[in-house]
């Protein structure tokens, strides 16, 4: 297993952790709210298609391991990210502010961009996946006892999600250089906030329960 490969299922993990914790918290201050438990499933199969759509896209189209058509997987992908982010649609477990409205703003941008400049795949992936992590992200900030801390590392966490969108289709695929391992470095340490936050606002909470 090459190096690429450790670091996309390093990444995956961290997200599937980051996504788990996220909903546990939902479902504690929604202990009552049959709705928002039905939407953590959804959620949670919309994470699982996720990381099984990037990591087939990755197995077939970079490694070749698979002769399987890598649409299949752009499709479950961009599946599992409307499963994920359509519950907030319907429920007050999410609101825009100017903040997030901008977010969305700039991504959309990235996704529309990438069509028209006919961009890989991946690159378009990274957008929807991105909308999908700045959504769990800006839910955890409407919890209104967290720390200037926790809110300003949550909020670094969404803008380097946004950063690594856009720089990543700049680097070439093709040889993996250190400039797209850079990259995926800034992505991670925008998931290792995620997830840090999450863990410490879950155990404050399971404190006061």
């Amino acid at each position: 297993m090459n190096e690429f490969i450790q670091v996309i299922i390093l990444l995956q993990i961290v997200f599937l952790i980051g996504l788990i914790y996220t909903l546990r918290i939902e479902f504690i201050l929604n202990e009552y709210d049959k709705k928002v438990k039905r939407f953590a499933i959804l959620q949670i199969s919309g994470g699982l298609m996720l990381i099984v759509g990037i990591s087939g896209y990755v197995l077939t189209t970079y490694l070749n391991l698979f002769s399987i058509n890598s649409l299949i997987f752009v499709f479950l992908t961009y599946l599992g990210a409307v499963a994920t982010v359509m519950p907030y649609n319907s429920s007050s477990l999410l609101a825009i502010d100017k903040e997030f409205a901008v977010q969305l703003i700039v991504m959309v941008i990235f996704i529309i961009y990438s069509f028209i400049a006919h961009m890989p795949y991946a690159d378009i992936l990274l957008g929807a996946i991105g909308i999908v992590i700045i959504s769990l992200i800006r839910s955890l900030l409407l919890i209104h006892i967290l720390s200037i801390f926790l809110r300003t590392l949550l909020r670094l966490a969404s803008w380097l999600v946004i950063i690594q969108t856009w720089i990543n289709p700049f680097i070439p695929e093709t040889p993996i250089t250190c400039k797209q391992f850079l990259a995926l470095f800034v992505y991670f340490v925008s998931l290792l906030i995620w997830q840090y936050s999450t863990v410490r606002i879950y155990n404050c909470i399971r404190g006061w329960m």
